[in-house]
């Protein structure tokens, strides 16, 4: 039985994060590998979710929500220990070097792992630690459009020597396209290879049903109002996904929850309001009424939502006026379909991938 390691954000207190990491490892041991989690602790990212004080509004802010922090904390990394088998704790280069030699491959993916904003620079997840003949990415993303040369020169170095490279956006295989001479395949996200039956045996349900549900990654007044514009046309309640102490809006708020919590509420949503890639993702898989609004900011990731729904037929569904249509339908029997492609797509390319490591 091959032995696959998986280098991702499976610590970051996020859920897109946390529960495309348990989808990768669940699919690969479903495949019949051999998977563990590399616990690598990337200082940049652990020291990001540290409390400092300093006399400034944000810093108070994130003093004030830090008892509410520590136990969402608690139950992500319950989750994580529960749910997805990882290896020994990881704080440097020597210790990765050491624990890849007792693996077949090494993942690095999915998530935005080729991000520079996130990764703050650490060459851990272009696999520097490892093999060339054990380099292998899943669904990596690098979640900007605008890469400077020095990113790209980085980006060259490394990803020559791997084995098998996948991206999960168009926009990812055109800029690689243009500094590698390597096959790059476009492959879905992690939480795309598991059953809506199998994510709803991860889910724990909310004692409300039939709701609108809002999940915003970025802020958004526009989405807000057209969601609670749209509660009152059509009398269902409104729940929001949200931690602020502050309630800014007649909603529902549902903080500080678990991942398997976070599934469960799009699962028993009646109609899904978000800007979130995630958000968008368990819509669609849960088959439910879906409204996307593109994030606004310059410089904002959305052409991973645009090429997944361009992929999906389902590009009606982004919206750009509060001026919600209750009658339109998604035609989930050919989403379903093209999600079922999208599955055969990832099983062809990891056959491939870890054939091309034994010949």
């Amino acid at each position: 039985m091959l032995k696959v390691g998986i280098i991702t954000f499976h610590r970051a207190i996020n859920y897109g994060a946390v529960l495309q990491t348990y989808a990768l490892s669940k699919y690969l041991r479903e495949c019949g590998y051999d998977v563990q989690v590399l616990d690598y602790r990337c200082k940049a990212i652990e020291d990001s979710y540290k409390v400092k004080f300093a006399l400034n509004a944000y810093s108070i802010k994130r003093l004030l929500l830090s008892p509410f922090s520590s136990g969402k904390k608690k139950r992500f990394y319950h989750f994580l220990d529960e749910n997805i088998p990882h290896t020994k704790s990881l704080y440097t280069y020597d210790e990765l070097c050491e624990t890849a030699k007792e693996f077949d491959f090494i993942i690095t993916g999915s998530d935005q792992v080729w991000n520079s904003q996130w990764t703050y620079g650490d060459e851990a997840y272009l696999l520097n630690f490892c093999k060339d003949e054990q380099k292998v990415s899943y669904a990596a993303s690098i979640g900007k459009s605008n890469v400077s040369d020095e990113e790209k020169e980085q980006l060259q170095k490394h990803l020559q020597h791997f084995k098998s490279i996948s991206v999960r956006e168009q926009t990812g295989k055109d800029l690689l396209d243009s500094l590698l001479q390597k096959d790059i395949s476009v492959n879905c996200d992690p939480v795309a290879l598991l059953s809506k039956e199998k994510w709803t045996d991860v889910a724990v349900s909310p004692n409300e049903k039939n709701y609108i549900l809002i999940y915003m990654l970025v802020k958004s007044d526009s989405l807000m109002n057209a969601a609670i514009e749209y509660g009152k046309k059509t009398g269902k309640q409104v729940l929001l996904i949200n931690d602020n102490l502050r309630r800014d809006y007649p909603v529902v708020y549902k903080r500080n929850i678990a991942p398997e919590e976070f599934v469960g509420l799009f699962c028993n949503a009646g109609c899904v309001f978000t800007n979130s890639f995630h958000g968008t993702m368990f819509s669609i898989i849960f088959e439910k009424e879906v409204h996307i609004e593109l994030q606004k900011y310059k410089g904002a990731p959305n052409s991973r939502f645009t090429d997944l729904l361009k992929r999906l037929g389902m590009e009606d569904c982004v919206f750009e006026t509060p001026e919600i249509d209750e009658n339109k339908e998604i035609n989930y029997v050919s989403v379903k379909e093209k999600l079922k492609q999208m599955q055969n797509e990832t099983k062809n390319y990891f056959d491939i991938a870890f054939l091309k490591g034994n010949e």
